[in-house]
């Protein structure tokens, strides 16, 4: 099955080639001609990388696969902005390649499941890939510019102030791939935070505001459009003998007790980093650099927090689920 899921990728990677504009992402961005880059940028993506991690086997799943393909998108959002010739080839880019998989859902989900029997097995864990879908699928909005990553020092201008608990998309997607949220509802109430910071730093009658308002339809529906499966899973993590109850018992008594304590989320800069800074409020996760969710509430109210990793590292059966 992993064979037969690269070569579809591979097909994709063939078809993005005629895309008007690819060249200009074909390699890393220069830190040589644009020093600034990696100030904005802290992820960066090409396609010569995620080509080789094609021919290295590196995905296991269509969701991994994407998230590095919408990076193309997010950074030269980020960079150039939403309206800049090279954001609207990664946009090209970016539907192409979902054209492609698309084109054979069906297929691509059956070797998905053959590769990662996990998703089948703990509804926590499909759950939680629906919703890094939907973050992934709405930070990609032209109206999400805003919203992504946490406000650089030139950017906030006492937006610590007039913000209590700052949550951007970038932070929301990292709590998914956390397996942080167990309902549509907990997952909701993140987008509906970003909503409400937006009123309170910006103001009701804002852009930003409306874009902010825009995102969270757009997540509405979305979920509205997986309602039957959402539910499903909803009821299964519930059940007494689910994988995901038992493996956060598991965790809460014992195994993120010694853990470090994150950095606090939506920490600002103090002052313009240099090319080999970190931004400050910022951690590795995965591929991704993101802000850090506090996780010690979630520990103690519902023994959510705890990701693939931490999941599975001690399943005789490793080596065939998807480990994050």
């Amino acid at each position: 099955p992993l064979l037969s899921f690269y070569n579809i990728l591979e097909e994709a990677y063939k078809e993005v080639q005629v895309v008007p504009g690819v060249s200009d992402f074909m390699d890393p961005v220069s830190s040589k001609l644009y020093p600034e880059y990696r100030v904005y940028v802290k992820s960066p993506m090409d396609l010569k990388t995620i080509k080789e991690n094609i021919s290295n086997y590196h995905y296991k799943c269509q969701e991994e696969f994407m998230e590095h393909v919408s990076l193309l998108l997010l950074n030269s959002t980020r960079f150039n902005g939403p309206d800049h010739e090279l954001t609207k080839v990664a946009g090209d880019i970016v539907k192409t390649f979902k054209d492609c998989l698309a084109a054979q859902f069906t297929r691509v989900r059956e070797l998905e499941l053959e590769i990662n029997p996990a998703i089948e097995k703990d509804p926590l864990i499909s759950l939680s890939l629906l919703f890094r879908e939907i973050t992934r699928e709405i930070s990609m909005l032209p109206e999400a510019a805003h919203f992504i990553y946490p406000l650089i020092v030139e950017e906030a201008h006492g937006y610590t102030d007039k913000v209590r608990e700052p949550v951007f998309l970038i932070q929301i997607y990292q709590s998914c791939k956390k397996l942080n949220y167990r309902s549509r509802d907990e997952f909701l109430s993140r987008i509906d935070l970003l909503v409400n910071n937006s009123i309170d730093y910006y103001g009701l009658e804002h852009a930003n505001t409306r874009c902010a308002e825009i995102l969270r339809q757009r997540g509405m529906e979305l979920l509205a459009s997986y309602s039957e499966k959402l539910s499903e899973l909803e009821q299964n993590i519930l059940l007494p003998h689910s994988p995901s109850n038992l493996l956060s018992e598991t965790v809460v008594s014992g195994s993120l007790e010694n853990s470090p304590k994150p950095l606090r989320q939506g920490e600002l800069l103090t002052e313009t980093p240099t090319f080999d800074d970190t931004v400050v409020g910022y951690e590795e996760f995965g591929d991704m650099n993101v802000v850090e969710e506090e996780i010690t509430d979630d520990i103690s109210e519902d023994g959510a927090a705890y990701s693939y990793d931490q999941a599975y590292n001690s399943s005789e059966d490793n080596d065939d689920m998807y480990v994050d």
